[in-house]
């Protein structure tokens, strides 16, 4: 059995590249200023960030969204800026608690970050990014993303997420078809019949997926950190 399984999906007009894999397999990485395809790194981009120097800071490029390995942000410390460990603005983050095998869509306000998981204590990851409210038939999730900053919602980008199912696998997406906020969401419900929730990465040009061998995103914009798909648990 493989522990990854990378596939390709028109739905309703929208092209995903999918990974689907374990939630013990996801890592993430600071990239330092490399694109995804250019890591040569199995996996797709993270949340939001910054690529240029910002005043006051040092180091750099920064990470605005929560990106957190077992309680140790992606770049340096909680209090450092642009780690990982702190964010921008109010957003939805994504958790997988390693010991009770669980998932669940969190909005990480800014400056609690650091205290927000103690009760799982280094057991977890934790991904920052847009709540896209798989389950909410209504308008509600539109409110809910543009609440949490969601950049040109309403206008066609290119779109990435991080979502998971009944079955509990993750599923990193990267859509090729520029499309709106909603138009990616409804297609990400459709890659299977059992989809349960996720959330919205950054999108445009910082939207970047690589499969070594098999596919790459053709945007070299320089990223801040990525999702990696490391170790060999199976599917």
């Amino acid at each position: 059995m493989a522990y990854y399984v990378y596939s390709s999906k028109t739905i309703n007009g929208v092209d995903l590249k999918i990974i689907k894999t374990s939630p013990n397999n996801i890592k993430l990485t600071y990239l330092n200023g490399q694109s995804v395809p250019g890591s040569g790194k199995l996996g797709m981009n993270g949340g939001f960030f910054e690529d240029v120097p910002v005043s006051g800071h040092s180091g750099g490029p920064y990470v605005y969204s929560i990106a957190v390995n077992d309680n140790v942000p992606v770049n340096g410390t909680f209090s450092d800026y642009g780690s990982g460990g702190t964010q921008d603005v109010s957003r939805g983050t994504l958790v997988w608690n390693k010991t009770t095998r669980g998932y669940f869509v969190q909005v990480t306000k800014k400056g609690d970050e650091a205290t927000l998981w103690v009760a799982y204590g280094d057991k977890y990851w934790a991904q920052g990014g847009i709540s896209m409210n798989l389950q909410d038939t209504t308008s509600n999730w539109h409110t809910t993303a543009k609440n949490e900053g969601m950049p040109v919602i309403d206008q066609s980008w290119y779109r990435s997420g991080l979502l998971w199912n009944d079955g509990l696998n993750i599923f990193l997406v990267v859509s090729t078809t520029e499309c709106t906020a909603a138009q990616f969401r409804t297609a990400c419900k459709g890659i299977e019949s059992n989809m349960r929730d996720g959330i919205f990465l950054d999108g445009a040009n910082a939207a970047q997926m690589n499969v070594p061998g098999v596919f790459s995103t053709s945007h070299t914009r320089k990223l801040a950190a990525m999702v990696e798909v490391v170790n060999n648990v199976q599917l």
